[in-house]
């Protein structure tokens, strides 16, 4: 009798546990970082600013399904981050006859769910210098992929950014510097499914789809430890191999 009780206290408490962690994507999907970077969390993603490049190094953000529904228009305000001392924010002046958008790292397609999560998808804080085709078309291509998954898959666990150096040209009054290269990780995290794959894609104009990588990959070529809250063991699962039938390119 002893036993059986146990027995049903332990599936309670790793029910609970499974629901709290799949109730918190929000969480699981921000990498490892110390407690003296630059982390600030908004209303749709959070973000590691890098205050020498002017951009931020990642942005982690989910997207769950009342996420996909549109109920705010696009802002098209960019505007320099609030939360940052000014000189430390990238100005909309340094984007000027410089050749290069102003390209979201968490899209603001996915922050229509909330006009505060528009809003501040604009801070340029969420921006980095992009080749203009590279982010209208390539980049754009790979985000709606990204937001078919998450129709498909119920909830994504995503988390973007450039790859920075320090030998990067800089742009405008303020130095803002222009990566070569782009990643994207994503994870499917559901009751039935957990599986992951990234991207890293040059910043220039390409028609061809992006070579897909393992996070693990990812990790060596970055050196961030992504999604590392989640269990050891599914880390492992998610971030060591590709399933290629689950990222079909829509």
């Amino acid at each position: 009798m002893l036993r059986e009780l146990l027995r049903k206290i332990i599936i309670l408490f790793i029910l609970f546990w499974e629901a709290n962690l799949l109730a918190q994507p929000n969480i699981w999907c921000i990498p490892a970082h110390a407690d003296s970077d630059l982390i600030i969390q908004y209303t749709g993603f959070t973000l590691k600013y890098n205050k020498i490049h002017k951009v931020s190094e990642w942005v982690a953000y989910d997207l769950v399904p009342y996420k996909l529904i549109k109920t705010a228009k696009r802002s098209n305000r960019f505007v320099p981050d609030p939360h940052l001392p000014r000189d430390w924010s990238a100005h909309s002046d340094d984007y000027k006859h410089s050749g290069f958008d102003r390209g979201h790292l968490a899209p603001a397609a996915d922050m229509a769910w909330s006009a505060q999560a528009m809003k501040e998808s604009f801070y340029l804080s969420n921006i980095c210098p992009q080749q203009p085709q590279f982010n209208r078309i390539s980049w754009k291509k790979l985000e709606d992929n990204v937001r078919q998954w998450a129709r498909l898959y119920d909830t994504l666990l995503i988390v973007t950014g450039p790859i920075l150096s320090t030998d990067l040209p800089k742009i405008g009054k303020g130095k803002v510097s222009v990566p070569a290269n782009f990643f994207k990780a994503v994870v499917i995290y559901t009751h039935h499914k957990k599986s992951g794959i990234a991207f890293i894609m040059q910043n220039q104009y390409n028609l061809q789809p992006p070579s897909a990588i393992t996070i693990d990959s990812l990790e060596r070529l970055t050196g961030f430890n992504f999604y590392a809250k989640l269990p050891e063991n599914e880390q492992n699962q998610i971030e060591g191999h590709i399933i290629k039938e689950d990222w079909t390119m829509p």
